[in-house]
């Protein structure tokens, strides 16, 4: 307990109380020196909650740009794992059957090629049976080779690779490959029977029937075709690079200089009798 007798006694207490005293009017003296707080106005509101809804919208679009690019890796990540998965598939083929696919592929290709080639200048012998029925096998022929073209997706990744899009693959290339290739396959065998014919023909005259004579027209390949009858079978054949003189008419007997065969007619040279 504190000796309030003696005036050491208050001595330090003295200059707290002389501090506190003093401290309490320079206090009150800045609170009042302070300007009082101004009120906002109301554009000045607006002008605020306009910021923060801003604020909020970009963040909530930021959030949406990042969900979206997350997306993006995804479905990247999922397109680059299919073609690995593709190109790491093994799909096991005998060798028989490779080589009958191989020699099909030979067959219906090079065949149509010799068509283009010698096909307006041979006459295939007989076969009218196979010629009838060619168109029904060509439609046949077309759904089987759009089976196949879908089935490269499997054989061949780098096929999808080419065309990343599946209904440019399925319902535009596909089609129009499966026609190119039923074409091919009907026109294979005329391409080989001119290719043997050429091959295996000897040298002779014979006489052959005019059916018909198309008119004349401008083109690369061929002016003018006529049909010509030959051993009981009518072909269509170049007739403005192998005729000589003047142009048979329908009916006329021509002399045909040319390789004959079990094949058919080769045409070399038309001359009127």
């Amino acid at each position: 307990m504190r000796d309030h007798r003696h005036p050491a006694g208050l001595a330090p207490a003295l200059p707290a109380a002389y501090a506190t005293s003093a401290a309490t009017p320079g206090s009150t003296a800045r609170a009042t020196d302070a300007p009082p707080q101004r009120r906002r106005s109301r554009e000045e509101l607006a002008a605020a909650q306009q910021r923060a809804q801003s604020r909020v919208q970009g963040q909530v679009q930021k959030q949406k740009d990042q969900e979206r690019r997350a997306r993006m890796r995804q479905a990247q990540q999922r397109r680059e794992q299919l073609l690995r998965n593709q190109h790491a598939a093994h799909l096991f083929v005998p060798y028989g059957l490779a080589m009958v696919f191989v020699a099909l592929l030979v067959f219906v290709f090079g065949g149509a090629l010799f068509e283009m080639a010698q096909g307006d200048h041979f006459l295939v012998s007989g076969h009218a049976t196979l010629r009838a029925a060619m168109p029904w096998l060509v439609l046949a022929a077309a759904p089987l080779w759009y089976w196949a073209l879908c089935r490269t997706e499997v054989l061949a990744p780098w096929w999808v690779q080419q065309m990343p899009t599946r209904f440019v693959r399925q319902m535009v290339v596909y089609p129009f490959a499966a026609l190119l290739g039923a074409a091919a396959l009907g026109a294979a065998p005329w391409g080989w029977a001119a290719y043997l014919g050429e091959l295996v023909g000897k040298p002779a005259r014979v006489e052959a029937l005019v059916v018909s004579v198309e008119a004349p027209r401008i083109s690369s390949s061929c002016n003018q075709y006529a049909r010509l009858e030959f051993r009981g079978s009518t072909g269509r054949v170049c007739m403005n690079t192998a005729v000589t003189g003047v142009m048979p008419r329908a009916g006329d007997t021509v002399v045909v200089a040319g390789l004959v065969s079990r094949w058919g007619l080769h045409v070399g040279a038309v001359h009127a009798k």
